[in-house]
């Protein structure tokens, strides 16, 4: 089943700090969206990255998140997907 993997842009209103805006992956089939994954990164670019990079893999709805946990968990947590992994900036927003 081929999904479109594509960038979704959330605001979070912290207290005593103001709105970050956070993006996240929603997966759609059949212009349907089967599952969203929200807060995972403060950087767009980022996102975009790991979107190419789902659908490069053909990430299944079950798997998006695991598949989110070890890239974020990875301890130099760095990712870049040009069809090839690069030392970059893939990091998760310190809040």
């Amino acid at each position: 089943m081929q999904y479109v993997f594509k960038v979704r842009k959330d605001v979070l209103n912290i207290e005593g700090e103001g709105a970050c805006a956070v993006y996240g992956i929603d997966m759609i089939h059949n212009s349907v969206t089967v599952k969203s994954v929200c807060d995972l990164f403060c950087s767009k670019v980022n996102a975009e990255n790991f979107a190419r990079f789902c659908r490069s893999k053909n990430v299944t709805p079950e798997n998006i998140e695991s598949v989110a946990a070890k890239i974020l968990d990875r301890q130099s947590r760095n990712f870049y997907y040009v069809n090839k992994y690069k030392p970059c900036m893939f990091r998760r927003c310190a809040v």
